[in-house]
């Protein structure tokens, strides 16, 4: 049966409709004074990602970048671990060379735009590159990212998806998180302690 996802409107193939939402991160925050879709609980729980598994990561894939603020972020810690940052969105590359940080760190050619989903073959050949790669999925058809990249990821690899329990659930993906399989979920206790919506997958 079509089900609607709670923010993109998307209908979706799914056996049953979206159960009550119990977690939440609102509000925003903002990153060096520009305006992020992330709370202030999402980067806490980033910032024990980075500093427990960043150094053995090889590259960042970013699909949904919005405005590049909390790209910004991202990018800044994949310089300081000597990582490769890749950003996929539709948005004008001037948005992502409007302040100087942005220019600084030089973001804009950093980016992929166009359509991500489109893109999907070019994202697995890069998720599939030796070393360990992790993808954070912030877009608009949560079920459609997880059950595209989850397969893509290699041993070691980190899958990272944002608005779980909001628009997407595990009765959604039940057949792709069986075949994820083995897997271990990271920071688990801070997602529900924090009630955040960033669930972290980690491909064994």
């Amino acid at each position: 049966m079509g089900r609607i996802t709670p923010l993109s409107k998307r209908a979706i193939e799914c056996g049953k409709p979206a159960p009550e939402n119990k977690f939440f991160d609102r509000p925003n925050c903002t990153f060096l004074g520009g305006s992020s879709d992330q709370p202030f609980t999402a980067f806490y729980t980033w910032e024990k990602f980075f500093s427990n598994y960043g150094q053995k990561m090889k590259r960042f894939i970013e699909f949904g970048c919005d405005q590049g603020n909390t790209s910004v972020y991202f990018c800044l810690w994949c310089i300081n671990l000597e990582a490769d940052y890749y950003g996929y969105d539709k948005r004008s590359q001037e948005t992502y060379r409007n302040t100087p940080v942005k220019r600084m760190i030089k973001l804009g050619s950093r980016m992929r735009l166009g359509n991500g989903y489109k893109l999907a073959d070019e994202i697995k050949e890069i998720i599939q590159s030796p070393g360990r790669s992790v993808i954070f999925t912030d877009c608009v058809d949560k079920p459609w990212e997880f059950k595209t990249f989850a397969p893509m990821l290699k041993r070691g690899d980190i899958l990272v998806i944002h608005d779980w329990d909001r628009a997407i659930f595990d009765d959604w993906v039940k057949k792709e998180l069986a075949a994820l399989e083995p897997y271990k979920l990271l920071f688990e206790k801070d997602r529900i302690k924090l009630r955040t919506l960033t669930r972290f997958f980690l491909k064994r």
